[in-house]
């Protein structure tokens, strides 16, 4: 899990060139303080990108890996947080974090002290923030006010530093460095199979870029989804015909509603099988390549990388003031010119394009972002309490009582599903609509009715009969 860190100064050319060092280096998420927002509105990173961000805008987190699905938790004024799920692990929670020069220290141990007191979400926490907070615990010749209580704040709590040390000043100007941006972690295991580096590429930012990588086997909580929609159906038929008979001897055998669980996982397993040798998979590639950079930006770039090494090598004073002017007009220029390729290509986007309404349009004025939660059930509570009340309402718990007793009939019990009903039902299923977490999508449905229409005939009657609902069934990704 490779995880940047990264002050962008609200600079334009910044939030540009993250996008290629995104691409070039696997970066899965980026923990980003005062991003480029003109009017309140952070631009310039891809349509793909998730987007966190703090109440005050100063902070966030974008997810450029397709893959992982993470949880809003918390929308702070200096922070926001988020859980990313692991198939194999607890959740990991993620918090950025910005506090201003300008603020006091009650204002950075306020956001703080609120994540303190629900225990870190009781998960393994990555806390990355610009703190601007003076301390000679990490790096810092002196101490202030907020260096102080942000010390007694980690002590307090079992926190540890990932910054390395001695420590690659992550904020270097001309004039100065300092160490204003640390990694906080509350997970000694996290702490020992993490690597924390500054990196020393250009970031067209004061601040460098810190890669955090989470080198134990963190594993994201994905879901298998295949091509069915491209045909291949007979290969499907051929394959699950071998399982066809069993099934339907292991469904005659069913007396109660251990039995129809157990049937039931048997059933989609089999189903999956013949998925998996049939069609192929859905693969979520990371992009190779930025369609506005340009050779000669790559030019620009290391010409630059080379101006600095110049001055960084020398023991010359005469000769690093000399190359330090130099990388600074060079690096005006490399930002004016990031700028003038990525307006450049969004020009030859906009010219060249067939459907008004394509890609330049949803860019524009529609988002692929969308909130992880339901707004229309929006209240006071965190949104975990909210996917919380989801999950429960969507999948109700089986022993829950009855607020009023159930009055039974004494009719005759409902004839047994026909052959023409389960017909009629599966034909209106949305071929479009998405897969559960089983990844068997309605087209596999109705290929199977198609084709095996008396194993699930048998199926559902069984159902009906034991007047069950099967657990698998009821389980749900909120």
């Amino acid at each position: 899990l490779n995880i940047l860190q990264i002050n962008l100064q609200r600079c334009k050319a910044a939030i540009f060139l993250l996008q290629k060092t995104v691409v070039e280096h696997g970066i899965d998420i980026v923990c980003f303080q005062e991003p480029y927002s003109p009017k309140g509105t952070i631009i310039g990173y891809p349509s793909f990108w998730k987007l966190f961000v703090s109440a005050d805008g100063k902070s966030g987190i974008f997810i450029p890996n397709k893959t992982i699905t993470p949880l809003q938790l918390d929308i702070l004024q200096n922070s926001v947080s988020i859980s990313i799920n692991s198939s194999n692990n607890s959740p990991l929670i993620l918090i950025s974090f910005y506090n201003s020069p300008s603020n006091f220290e009650i204002y950075l141990m306020n956001d703080l002290i609120y994540y303190s007191n629900k225990n870190f979400y009781n998960s393994p926490t990555l806390i990355c923030g610009d703190f601007n907070a003076h301390h000679d615990f990490w790096g810092y010749n002196n101490s202030d006010a907020r260096g102080d209580a942000l010390l007694d704040f980690i002590t307090s709590n079992d926190l540890n530093i990932l910054n390395t040390q001695p420590a690659t000043p992550p904020f270097v100007t001309s004039l100065t460095s300092s160490f204003p941006d640390l990694t906080l972690t509350n997970n000694p295991d996290v702490l020992t199979s993490t690597t924390w580096n500054v990196m020393d590429i250009n970031s067209n930012s004061d601040h460098k870029y810190i890669l955090i990588q989470v080198n134990n086997t963190f594993s994201f909580s994905s879901f298998t989804r295949f091509k069915t929609k491209y045909g291949n159906h007979n290969k499907f038929r051929k394959v699950f015909s071998t399982f066809n008979l069993a099934l339907i001897d292991d469904l005659n055998t069913i007396q109660n509603h251990s039995d129809l669980n157990s049937f039931t996982n048997n059933l989609i397993s089999k189903i999956f099988i013949s998925c998996q040798q049939t069609y192929k998979t859905k693969l979520f590639h990371r992009p190779t390549n930025d369609t506005w950079w340009t050779t000669q930006l790559t030019i620009y770039k290391k010409e630059l990388q080379a101006i600095k090494r110049r001055f960084q090598r020398s023991n010359d004073t005469e000769i690093i003031n000399k190359y330090k002017t130099i990388y600074k007009k060079k690096r005006a220029e490399y930002k004016k010119h990031i700028i003038q390729a990525k307006y450049k290509s969004w020009q030859i986007l906009c010219e060249n394009t067939k459907n008004i309404y394509g890609a330049h349009y949803k860019s524009t004025f529609r988002t692929n972002s969308y909130p992880t939660i339901l707004t229309n059930i929006y209240n006071n509570n965190s949104q975990l309490d909210e996917a919380n009340s989801i999950l429960k309402n969507l999948y109700p718990d089986d022993n829950i009582i009855p607020t009023r007793p159930l009055i039974y009939s004494n009719n005759t019990p409902d004839p047994p599903f026909t052959h023409n009903e389960l017909q009629r039902l599966i034909k209106t299923l949305n071929s479009k609509k998405a897969p559960g977490i089983d990844g068997i999508d309605y087209i596999v449905v109705k290929i199977l009715f198609s084709f095996f229409s008396t194993l699930i005939l048998k199926f559902f009657n069984k159902c009906l009969a034991l007047n069950y609902f099967p657990d698998h069934f009821k389980k749900g990704q909120v």
